[in-house]
């Protein structure tokens, strides 16, 4: 028995949220789209993902921020606004549970202090892709 296939309507959403993660979606919001209950929606994202879409989400909006932190100047809060989140508090507790410390730390981990290179041209590897 090999693993079971992911959904079309899991599918969908998946695509959804990495497409758009800048929106505010709601549950219900996702489960029309592909007209499913939105506790049947989220039962089959835990079954396909391990987690609900709301914490997908979450995940998303995190690789997104690590990504923009690593490679931009940009400033923290704008980088948290760019991947959706509009409470600030929110999104460093959030950020903090998955990655084990703050935006601003995780930022500083890829900077380096040699003035020869400028801020944010080398940073830690990581598993997040560009988007």
């Amino acid at each position: 028995m090999g693993p079971t296939p992911i959904r079309e309507e899991v599918a969908h959403i998946a695509a959804l949220l990495e497409s758009t993660p800048d929106r505010e979606w709601r549950l219900r919001d996702l489960a029309a789209q592909v007209h499913l209950s939105p506790g049947h929606l989220s039962r089959l994202c835990v079954a396909a993902w391990g987690r609900t879409p709301r914490a997908q989400l979450a995940f998303i909006r995190v690789e997104r921020l690590a990504y923009l932190l690593r490679e931009t100047n940009e400033p923290v809060e704008r980088c948290i606004h760019t991947v959706g989140w509009r409470n600030h508090g929110h999104a460093v507790s959030i950020f903090r549970r998955m990655m084990g410390m703050s935006p601003s730390e995780y930022r500083g981990l890829g900077r380096r202090q040699d003035p020869e290179i400028p801020d944010g041209s080398e940073h830690i590897g990581s598993p997040f892709q560009p988007f």
